[in-house]
């Protein structure tokens, strides 16, 4: 197995301030045997496979351990729109802009 990259993803608000908690969950990814074995819900019995769960109270999801290829996530935190959004393992750190809820 390759090793991991890394995907950091900065949530955001309209007016630029940093949402913390955005759950992030994975959608799709290209590699998705790898995927499978490596997503599990958490249980004791089973390693951490270090796939954070919630950006920090800075806004930030990092996940440094992503496979090659396309990943698709979805993002959602009380008061926001859920989001899906499309990603690639090493790409690079990008800010993610949340739309407010009616």
């Amino acid at each position: 197995m390759k090793p991991g990259k890394t995907v950091e993803l900065t949530f955001v608000d309209s007016a630029g301030k940093p949402v913390p908690g955005v759950r992030v969950d994975i959608v799709k990814c290209q590699a998705s045997d790898v995927l499978q074995t490596l997503y599990n819900p958490p249980n004791p019995k089973l390693p951490d496979v270090k796939i954070p769960r919630c950006a920090d109270e800075n806004g930030i999801w990092k996940w440094t351990s992503a496979p090659e290829g396309d990943i698709r996530v979805s993002a959602r935190v009380s008061g926001f729109l859920p989001r899906e959004i499309e990603l690639e393992g090493g790409a690079g750190p990008r800010t993610v802009t949340l739309e407010a809820s009616e």
